[in-house]
């Protein structure tokens, strides 16, 4: 009897788990990252440096928005105070990055650039470590060092 009230428990929980957010986990890359997306906080470990510098400040001033047709656009305040809108264009891979005991990883990679380069952005390649329904956890591997990219959704 125990093991057919657990089972009344669960299956209504497990029925609710993969209901929310419209089976959010199931969608494909494109459209799990389609929205845009703000800085919250940006990290820099130099490459023979123990501590990590807060640069969120160099991009506070930028949101980020991916289109589903593969399109991304940056927009910012310019020097002058003008809204400013730069297109792009972005890719999703997904990466085997290691195998250990017969098991392999696989890495989800965004690659983008812009039209026209826009300081800090030039061409990027973030490995995505998380992406919810309403976070962004990046990564950027650079000659000197590590970005650590922490973005919230705002649409």
């Amino acid at each position: 009897m125990k093991t057919l009230s657990s089972k009344l428990v669960v299956i209504p929980l497990l029925l609710f788990a993969f209901s929310c957010e419209d089976n959010f986990f199931l969608m494909p890359m494109h459209e799990r990252i389609s929205g845009v997306w703000r800085f919250e906080e940006v990290t820099y470990r130099d490459n023979w440096d123990l501590k990590k510098s807060n640069r969120t400040a160099l991009y506070e001033p930028f949101e980020l928005e991916f289109l589903p047709n593969r399109i991304i656009v940056l927009y910012f305040f310019d020097e002058f105070g003008v809204f400013t809108a730069v297109e792009g264009l972005w890719e999703y891979d997904q990466v085997t990055s290691g195998c250990f005991d017969g098991t392999c990883s696989d890495d989800d990679i965004i690659n983008f650039y812009f039209d026209v380069p826009v300081p800090p952005f030039f061409v990027h390649e973030w490995e995505i470590r998380r992406l919810s329904v309403n976070t962004m956890r990046a990564r950027e591997r650079r000659s000197g060092g590590i970005f650590n990219f922490r973005l919230r959704r705002i649409d």
